[in-house]
Protein backbone atom coordinates (compact mmCIF):
# COMPACT_ATOMS: atom_id res chain seq x y z
CA UNK A 1 0.00 0.00 0.00
CA UNK A 2 2.91 2.65 0.84
CA UNK A 3 4.47 1.60 -2.67
CA UNK A 4 1.47 3.29 -4.09
CA UNK A 5 1.24 6.11 -1.85
CA UNK A 6 4.96 6.90 -2.74
CA UNK A 7 4.19 6.43 -6.16
CA UNK A 8 0.93 8.34 -6.19
CA UNK A 9 3.00 11.35 -4.69
CA UNK A 10 5.64 11.00 -7.17
CA UNK A 11 3.28 10.81 -10.32
CA UNK A 12 1.69 14.20 -8.63
CA UNK A 13 5.01 15.68 -8.40
CA UNK A 14 5.91 15.22 -11.64
CA UNK A 15 2.00 16.58 -13.52
CA UNK A 16 2.05 19.18 -11.54
CA UNK A 17 5.85 20.02 -11.86
CA UNK A 18 5.23 19.96 -15.77
CA UNK A 19 1.70 21.59 -15.59
CA UNK A 20 3.16 24.67 -13.40
CA UNK A 21 5.80 25.00 -16.14
CA UNK A 22 3.38 25.54 -18.50
CA UNK A 23 2.11 28.25 -16.57
CA UNK A 24 5.00 30.04 -16.16
CA UNK A 25 5.51 29.82 -19.83
CA UNK A 26 1.86 31.38 -20.59
CA UNK A 27 2.62 34.03 -18.52
CA UNK A 28 5.71 35.09 -19.56
CA UNK A 29 3.97 35.39 -23.43
CA UNK A 30 1.39 37.26 -22.10
CA UNK A 31 3.98 39.56 -20.19
CA UNK A 32 5.44 40.00 -24.04
CA UNK A 33 1.87 40.18 -25.52
CA UNK A 34 1.37 43.49 -23.02
CA UNK A 35 5.09 44.71 -24.04
CA UNK A 36 4.41 44.13 -27.59
CA UNK A 37 1.35 46.17 -27.11
CA UNK A 38 2.30 49.01 -25.38
CA UNK A 39 4.90 49.27 -28.33
CA UNK A 40 2.19 49.41 -30.83
CA UNK A 41 0.24 51.79 -29.11
CA UNK A 42 3.41 54.22 -28.88
CA UNK A 43 4.04 53.74 -32.54
CA UNK A 44 -0.09 55.08 -33.36
CA UNK A 45 0.30 58.26 -31.74
CA UNK A 46 4.19 58.72 -33.63
CA UNK A 47 2.36 57.87 -36.68
CA UNK A 48 -0.51 59.97 -36.66
CA UNK A 49 -0.91 63.50 -38.78
CA UNK A 50 -0.48 66.33 -36.86
CA UNK A 51 -3.19 68.34 -38.69
CA UNK A 52 -6.10 66.18 -36.89
CA UNK A 53 -7.01 67.32 -33.43
CA UNK A 54 -5.61 65.87 -30.87
CA UNK A 55 -8.55 65.37 -28.41
CA UNK A 56 -9.80 63.22 -31.41
CA UNK A 57 -6.80 61.20 -31.46
CA UNK A 58 -6.87 60.45 -28.21
CA UNK A 59 -10.24 59.19 -28.08
CA UNK A 60 -10.02 56.99 -31.07
CA UNK A 61 -6.83 55.34 -28.98
CA UNK A 62 -8.62 55.00 -25.74
CA UNK A 63 -12.12 53.31 -28.04
CA UNK A 64 -9.49 50.93 -29.62
CA UNK A 65 -7.97 49.99 -26.19
CA UNK A 66 -11.42 49.67 -24.02
CA UNK A 67 -12.76 47.30 -27.07
CA UNK A 68 -9.72 45.02 -27.13
CA UNK A 69 -9.30 45.33 -22.94
CA UNK A 70 -13.26 44.20 -23.37
CA UNK A 71 -12.37 41.56 -25.58
CA UNK A 72 -9.41 40.26 -23.46
CA UNK A 73 -11.34 40.29 -20.47
CA UNK A 74 -14.13 38.11 -22.03
CA UNK A 75 -11.57 35.85 -22.91
CA UNK A 76 -9.81 35.84 -20.09
CA UNK A 77 -13.01 34.86 -17.94
CA UNK A 78 -13.25 32.04 -20.14
CA UNK A 79 -10.06 30.44 -19.85
CA UNK A 80 -10.46 31.15 -15.63
CA UNK A 81 -13.98 29.03 -16.50
CA UNK A 82 -11.97 26.37 -18.46
CA UNK A 83 -9.13 26.07 -15.85
CA UNK A 84 -11.40 26.09 -12.89
CA UNK A 85 -13.72 23.21 -14.24
CA UNK A 86 -10.63 21.67 -15.17
CA UNK A 87 -8.86 21.96 -11.86
CA UNK A 88 -12.15 19.87 -10.19
CA UNK A 89 -9.98 16.06 -10.96
CA UNK A 90 -6.56 15.37 -9.99
CA UNK A 91 -3.49 14.21 -11.70
CA UNK A 92 -3.13 12.88 -14.37
CA UNK A 93 -6.38 13.54 -16.01
CA UNK A 94 -6.27 17.39 -15.49
CA UNK A 95 -2.19 17.60 -17.22
CA UNK A 96 -4.20 15.65 -20.03
CA UNK A 97 -7.24 18.18 -20.11
CA UNK A 98 -5.04 21.13 -19.52
CA UNK A 99 -2.78 20.08 -23.00
CA UNK A 100 -5.71 19.21 -24.86
CA UNK A 101 -7.92 22.33 -23.76
CA UNK A 102 -5.72 24.71 -22.92
CA UNK A 103 -2.81 23.93 -25.06
CA UNK A 104 -4.58 22.50 -27.97
CA UNK A 105 -2.38 19.55 -27.91
CA UNK A 106 -3.62 16.70 -29.75
CA UNK A 107 -3.82 13.32 -27.94
CA UNK A 108 -0.76 11.71 -29.85
CA UNK A 109 1.50 15.04 -28.85
CA UNK A 110 0.58 14.31 -25.21
CA UNK A 111 0.65 10.69 -25.38
CA UNK A 112 4.57 11.44 -26.97
CA UNK A 113 4.86 13.60 -23.95
CA UNK A 114 4.83 11.20 -21.08
CA UNK A 115 5.44 8.33 -23.08
CA UNK A 116 1.96 7.12 -22.83
CA UNK A 117 0.36 4.81 -25.68
CA UNK A 118 -2.52 7.27 -27.55
CA UNK A 119 -4.80 4.09 -26.23
CA UNK A 120 -4.22 5.21 -22.42
CA UNK A 121 -4.55 9.00 -23.27
CA UNK A 122 -8.12 8.80 -24.87
CA UNK A 123 -8.50 6.40 -21.17
CA UNK A 124 -7.16 9.04 -18.61
CA UNK A 125 -9.17 12.57 -20.90
CA UNK A 126 -12.56 9.87 -21.04
CA UNK A 127 -12.48 9.17 -17.20
CA UNK A 128 -11.08 12.83 -16.31
CA UNK A 129 -14.52 14.38 -18.18
CA UNK A 130 -16.48 11.56 -16.67
CA UNK A 131 -15.12 13.12 -13.08
CA UNK A 132 -15.78 16.65 -14.12
CA UNK A 133 -18.72 16.05 -15.09
CA UNK A 134 -20.30 14.36 -11.85
CA UNK A 135 -18.73 16.78 -9.87
CA UNK A 136 -19.32 19.40 -12.19
CA UNK A 137 -23.53 18.73 -11.51
CA UNK A 138 -22.86 18.16 -8.06
CA UNK A 139 -21.58 21.59 -7.37
CA UNK A 140 -24.00 23.48 -9.59
CA UNK A 141 -26.95 21.95 -8.12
Amino acid sequence: MRKYLVSEILDDYVYDNKYYGEKVQEVEQLNYEIKTALERYQGLIETMPENQDLKKQIEVLVKRQIAEEEQLGKLLEKKRKAEEIINLVGQPHKTVLYYHYMQGKTFEEIACMFRYSRKRIYQLHTEGMEAITSKYIAINQ
